[in-house]
C-alpha cells in the first residue's frame, strides 16, 4: 500500500499496520529497488571494461618507481626467457655452420638432401665429381666427413657412410627449451635457406680455391 492511499482511508490504517511502519516499509522497498538498479548498472559497466594487461600494468607501475643503484626491477616473462634462448641457439648454429669450408657446407646439403646414408665413394664421384679410385680425393673428403661427423653436423658410421644429421641436431638443441616439432622445422629450414644463400656468395678465385665475396 502507498502512502498516499494510506492517508485517504484512515480507517484502513486503524485495521492494518500503523502509519510509521507503513512508511518505513515502503522506505525501504525503494531503497531496495535503488540498489538493485545501481547493482544492475554496475554490473554492465563491468561488463564493457577492457580486460586488464599484467603485464603492461606491471611495466607501467615500475616505471615509476625511485631507479636507485641499491634496486634493479626488471621484467623477464618466461615466455621470453625461453625465446631468448632459442634465438640464441639458432644464432650459434648458423655461427658455427659459417665457420665452415664451403666443402664442408657442400657435403652438408648434399647429405641433407638425399635424406639417407650417403657412401664414401657416392660423396667423391656425386657431390664433388672427382674420381673415387684416387686414394687422394678419397681421403680428402674422408677428413671432411670426420670434420662433420665431431661437431654433431653429420653422422658417419664405421663404414664411412655419412648419414643427414642436421635437422635432429637443431631438434634436440632446441627441444631442450621447450620448442615445439613445427618451431624447429622452421629453424631447420631457415639453416638450409642460408646454406643455399652462402654457396652463392662463393665464387672461384684465379688459384682455383673457393672464396667467399
Amino acid at each position: 500500500m502507498r502512502i498516499e492511499d494510506a492517508v485517504k482511508s484512515p480507517n484502513q490504517i486503524s485495521s492494518c499496520e500503523p502509519l510509521q511502519t507503513l512508511a518505513e516499509d515502503v522506505g525501504v522497498s525503494e531503497i531496495r529497488l535503488e540498489l538493485s538498479k545501481r547493482m544492475d548498472n554496475l554490473e554492465e559497466r563491468m561488463k564493457r571494461l577492457a580486460p586488464v594487461n599484467e603485464e603492461e600494468l606491471v611495466l607501467r607501475i615500475l616505471s615509476r618507481l625511485p631507479k636507485t643503484q641499491a634496486a634493479v626491477y626488471q621484467v623477464a616473462p618466461l615466455e621470453k626467457i625461453k625465446n631468448d634462448f632459442l634465438e640464441e641457439t639458432k644464432q650459434k648454429i648458423l655461427v658455427d655452420i659459417s665457420k665452415l669450408t664451403p666443402e664442408h657446407q657442400r657435403i652438408i646439403k648434399f647429405v641433407e638432401a638425399a635424406g639417407k646414408g650417403v657412401a664414401l665413394a657416392d660423396l667423391v664421384s656425386r657431390c664433388f665429381y672427382l674420381s673415387a679410385t684416387s686414394g687422394g680425393s678419397r681421403q680428402k673428403v674422408l677428413n671432411l666427413c670426420k670434420d662433420l661427423d665431431a661437431m654433431q653436423l653429420s653422422r658417419r658410421d664405421k663404414n664411412s657412410t655419412v648419414y643427414p644429421r642436421l635437422k635432429d641436431r637443431i631438434k634436440d638443441l632446441l627441444q631442450f627449451h621447450g620448442a615445439t616439432e613445427q618451431e624447429a622445422y622452421q629453424v631447420y629450414q631457415h639453416v638450409m635457406a642460408r646454406l643455399i644463400s652462402w654457396d652463392k656468395e662463393y665464387t672461384e678465385s684465379p688459384t682455383g680455391s673457393q672464396e667467399r665475396k
